[in-house]
């Protein structure tokens, strides 16, 4: 039986997920648009390097909460 908690994280976690894969997409769809954008404003480069390592932190993090419960660190 799962706890509600563990569904509550678990979906928090998916929307997260959701969100971080849409704006993957949509990145992918208005390259273009984006490249013409950033020749003219360079600080467009990068507020989309830290906006990519912040959401691979994000994911890592959920990686490693469902792997330490996985290993018995958190019990939920």
């Amino acid at each position: 039986m799962v706890s509600y908690t563990m569904l509550f994280i678990t979906s928090v976690y998916m929307l997260v997920a959701a969100v971080i894969a849409i704006d993957f997409l949509e990145r992918r769809a208005l390259r273009e648009e984006f490249d013409r954008a950033a020749k003219s404003k360079s600080f467009l480069i990068y507020l989309r390097v830290f906006k990519v390592l912040m959401e691979a932190a994000v994911l890592w993090l959920i990686i490693a909460f469902f792997g330490q419960i996985l290993m018995g660190w958190i019990s939920i």
